[in-house]
């Protein structure tokens, strides 16, 4: 039968080939990444951002895995220098002309997200990114988006680099 044919067919592709019981078969490329080996997918964190949640194969850290066409790894070191950034744990230019960045996932929400925080609230985290803006300003590096989706506050304090 034609059926049992295309069933030995896939069953004979190299491991390779995405199997249709992968279920990473959906999330995107590469899967692997130094300073952190193989990694698993497990989520998409939203839906207008190419940014996936993950944790490494051994299950014992959660990361981020974030695509873009443009990247600072030098503005992102800053930032976590100060406390203000995730851990950067590996940046690859990749062939498609997308920076992988892998860093450490932290819980928090998104800026624009955070209709329930008091004035006091506001101000420190006004602080917060008037810390960073200036830190980068004497670096001669300017964060050229700087949007209330790109902040996360956590804890009161935001990380957006």
């Amino acid at each position: 039968m034609v059926i049992d044919k295309l069933k030995d067919y896939y069953k004979s592709l190299p491991s390779t080939v995405i199997r249709i019981g992968d279920s990473q078969r959906f999330y995107p490329f590469p899967r692997k990444a130094k300073n952190v080996g193989e990694l698993f997918y497990t989520e998409r964190l939203f839906d207008d951002k190419l940014l996936w949640k993950a944790e490494t194969k051994e299950g014992n850290r959660q990361i981020v895995v974030k695509y873009m066409y443009k990247y600072n790894k030098d503005a992102h070191e800053l930032c976590f220098g100060i406390k203000r950034a995730p851990e950067l744990l590996h940046v690859e230019m990749m062939t498609c002309g997308f920076y992988c960045v892998v860093m450490e996932y932290i819980e928090g929400r998104r800026l624009f997200e955070c209709v329930d925080l008091k004035r006091s609230d506001y101000d420190t985290i006004i602080n917060d990114i008037e810390e960073v803006v200036l830190l980068l300003h004497s670096k001669n590096i300017v964060f050229a988006d700087l949007l209330d989706t790109n902040i996360l506050v956590r804890m009161m304090s935001i990380m957006g680099c």
